[in-house]
């Protein structure tokens, strides 16, 4: 999967008008439960310096909610770096979890890149077998189209929350996808997208 950095650097060449929005959400029944665990925000991505930026400023703005957040750069700085882990592997990254008493995960990645005019979005297929949090899982990724060939284009980035206390079919609590079209700013990316993730967990 890409990472934001491509994003970043490349998109402040594009001329067209800029906008961050969300474009889709969704909650379970048990999001509400999940307010009171401790969370741990994880952005997928290899490069760290990136990567901690994000965290960063969710965990931040989850805080500002009297959230109790830990940030995997911090907290764990070396396990995303390792993209083939074996069934042990696994298991000592969720013992090592345990031991700092996570029992909640909001994970961010960029999901897709469309052309704006094509930006319907479907969240109900997408989700289908994402309902439990893997760590070995990696699949779906999508390669960015070359950025010359299109007028405008959206990159759809998301946020998935994950309750860690419920058992397998049910752990998924939260979906939140947003549109960034042709944006002109990584910082405006990070500043929207923090918030509006940030709103999901307003309730608390």
């Amino acid at each position: 999967m890409k990472n934001f950095r491509f994003v970043i650097i490349f998109l402040i060449l594009l001329p067209s008008c800029s906008s961050v929005k969300l474009l889709d959400y969704w909650k379970s029944s048990d999001f509400e439960k999940t307010l009171d665990n401790r969370i741990l925000v994880i952005a997928k991505n290899s490069d760290f310096e990136v990567r901690k930026s994000y965290e960063t400023a969710i965990a931040r703005k989850l805080r500002s909610h009297g959230m109790d957040v830990i940030e995997m750069c911090e907290t764990f700085p070396s396990i995303i770096e390792n993209e083939n882990r074996t069934q042990e592997d696994v298991d000592m990254i969720l013992k090592a979890f345990e031991k700092e008493g996570v029992n909640g995960i909001v994970l961010m990645s960029l999901k897709n890149t469309i052309e704006t005019k094509n930006s319907d979005y479907d969240i109900s297929k997408d989700y289908n077998e994402k309902s439990s949090f893997e760590l070995m899982s990696d699949s779906g990724a999508k390669n960015l189209p070359i950025m010359s060939e299109l007028k405008s284009t959206t990159y759809v980035l998301e946020a998935l929350t994950y309750d860690l206390t419920l058992k397998n079919d049910n752990q998924l609590v939260n979906v939140c996808l947003i549109d960034v079209t042709d944006p002109k700013s990584g910082s405006k990316i990070l500043k929207s997208f923090s918030k509006i993730v940030g709103d999901q967990f307003k309730s608390k």
